[in-house]
């Protein structure tokens, strides 16, 4: 099988970036109050390769790909021109170590359930509120990303189907429910790198299918909270420069697909939402700067 890789072209750009946003970094200043280490490159996890990834500006077709692309939703479409400034993005999402810092420290509130940082270090961090999510993320010196960034980050260019490419996931590529039908989700069969018990898989398990950007897991796995509020017909008026979703709504949208979704869920363009109130077990973190 041949593994996925990212055009030549984004990946330079993304070498570029990064290799900034690393110079500009290390003179940086933590906000007083916050996380020491905000303003740093090293992502906070301790024992795995995570970090920033630079994502460089640029243009990109954003929503559902209809020429490669047969489970196009309504909320997907229309396809439509983004441009999208430079930022930068967590390689991994945020793990229970990470999130465990932060109550630490007195910025974060606990997750409702399933937290065990202390046998479930390198695992995602689930159960955790739009608010949260956000608080998290701005001890971080960091924000939630929208989903524009999120998007460009993970399909660049090319008008991939997922985020590793187009072709099709497998337990090699995602943790992803193997047995779900279209659109649903079936726990039991959820196919993880790990035989440990916990829903979840370590996070960077699939470093052999990464996004256009670098970042890992961005399809499966868990979903991961946007800055966006969810709006199914924003695409219709969205502004081609920088989106930041609709001003208002009842829920936030959130993208990536989860150990629990069916194939199509993680997919590039795949759009969702959940209440900003409460968690879920399929739903997590990952900051963008």
């Amino acid at each position: 099988m041949k593994t996925p890789v990212a055009c030549p072209v984004i990946a330079l750009a993304l070498a570029v970036a990064a290799a900034a946003a690393g110079c500009s970094s290390s003179s940086a200043k933590a906000a007083p109050g916050a996380n020491p280490d905000a303003s740093t490159t090293d992502g906070g996890t301790a024992s795995l390769a995570g970090g920033l990834v630079g994502v460089p500006a640029g243009t990109f077709m954003m929503g559902c790909n209809a020429a490669i692309d047969t489970s196009c939703n309504d909320d997907e479409k229309p396809a439509h021109t983004v441009s999208v400034h430079a930022f930068s993005l967590d390689k991994l999402e945020t793990t229970q170590r990470e999130y465990r810092a932060c109550m630490d420290a007195g910025s974060c509130s606990a997750p409702t359930k399933e937290f065990d940082p202390d046998g479930h270090a390198d695992y995602p961090v689930a159960w955790v509120t739009w608010d949260q999510a956000r608080a998290y993320c701005a001890w971080r010196g960091k924000r939630l990303p929208t989903e524009a960034e999120w998007e460009w980050a993970a399909r660049g260019t090319d008008g991939r189907l997922y985020p590793w490419g187009s072709e099709p996931p497998t337990c090699a590529l995602a943790s992803f429910s193997a047995t779900a039908a279209p659109n649903s989700a079936d726990p039991a069969g959820a196919c993880r790198s790990t035989s440990d018990t916990l829903k979840t898989d370590l996070v960077g398990s699939h470093a052999g299918a990464p996004a256009a950007s670098g970042a890992l897991d961005m399809g499966g796995n868990l979903w991961e909270w946007m800055s966006d509020f969810y709006d199914p017909a924003y695409y219709a008026t969205s502004p081609a420069q920088d989106p930041q979703g609709p001003a208002s709504a009842p829920q936030h949208a959130k993208r990536g697909g989860s150990w629990q979704d069916a194939r199509d869920r993680l997919r590039a363009s795949r759009r969702w939402t959940h209440p900003m109130g409460s968690g879920a077990e399929d739903i997590g973190i990952r900051c963008a700067k």
